[in-house]
């Protein structure tokens, strides 16, 4: 799992997370908030929030890799 993780920019992370994020929103007021948080809060809130956390967010955003 490492070795596809270094082949994730950490923009590509970013921007995944921030659409996800923005899936769950109800909200334009929420997506503005969201585009706002940097990317540790981000991981955070999506650690948090997914179900199995950000480790398995990273396996279901990026299946492909």
């Amino acid at each position: 799992m490492s070795a596809a993780i270094t082949k994730i920019t950490m923009d590509e992370l970013n921007h995944r997370l921030e659409d996800w994020l923005c899936e769950c929103a109800t909200t334009e007021e929420e997506w503005d908030v969201i585009a706002e948080y940097s990317l540790h809060q981000k991981i955070k809130l999506v650690n948090k929030m997914y179900d199995g956390g950000v480790a398995q967010f990273l396996i279901d955003a990026f299946s492909e890799i």
